[in-house]
């Protein structure tokens, strides 16, 4: 009789057991810490953000818990665990910032070891200038253009060293017309004149006398 009864009883008491338990997980209390935005310099964050990090304050009791940063489509970035005491926040992450593309992320975090619907959430916009993007396109571009012109230079001196200039024969004397020389003639007239003197002398003389 006794094992009938237990056969029977054991069901709804391990039901009541699950009701407990989700009942227990239902109504657990939201975190009691609070966060604190910051961008990557340490100032606090506005509207929009571009490096950034958070901070969680301090809670009267401390508190630990878990949290989680998704995207716009709900996946999960980043995440990790936080701890707070009286007095003391904590930084996540630890050191240096989030550097994110452009656009909506949710940083939920809960005070048990699973971020569920118990939590609490906090909505962050990233929006980095695009002018730093710009700018560096700007500054490659001389830095080619540069290189371009300084290498053509190279080339013509090169090719003007390689071929050495020939040196060309003088024709100042081809280009002027020859002149005679003064002092031939002077030696030529004076051979005439000897020759004809010393016919002169050597042809005797015809008498003019009366006959």
């Amino acid at each position: 009789m006794s094992r009938l009864m237990r056969r029977f009883m054991l069901p709804p008491v391990a039901a009541a057991s699950l009701l407990v338990a989700a009942a227990g997980s239902a109504l657990a209390a939201s975190p009691s810490a609070t966060v604190s935005v910051f961008n990557g310099d340490g100032t606090p964050a506005g509207a929009t953000v571009c490096e950034f990090y958070v901070e969680f304050n301090p809670v009267a009791g401390g508190e630990e818990g878990s949290w989680e940063l998704w995207d716009d489509g709900a996946n999960v970035v980043d995440q990790g665990s936080y701890s707070v005491t009286d007095s003391m926040g904590d930084r996540v992450p630890d050191s240096g910032t989030w550097a994110l593309d452009n656009g909506t992320y949710t940083l939920a975090w809960d005070n048990e070891d699973e971020v569920d619907d118990s939590r609490s959430e906090v909505d962050i916009t990233v929006e980095c200038a695009a002018p730093t993007q710009s700018v560096a396109v700007e500054t490659e571009m001389p830095s080619q253009s540069v290189a371009a012109e300084t290498d053509v230079p190279s080339q013509s001196v090169a090719a003007d060293t390689e071929a050495p200039a020939r040196t060309l024969p003088d024709t100042t004397a081809l280009d002027q017309p020859a002149r005679p020389d003064p002092s031939g003639w002077t030696g030529l007239i004076a051979a005439i004149l000897g020759l004809g003197a010393f016919i002169l002398v050597l042809t005797p003389r015809r008498s003019s006398g009366r006959r």
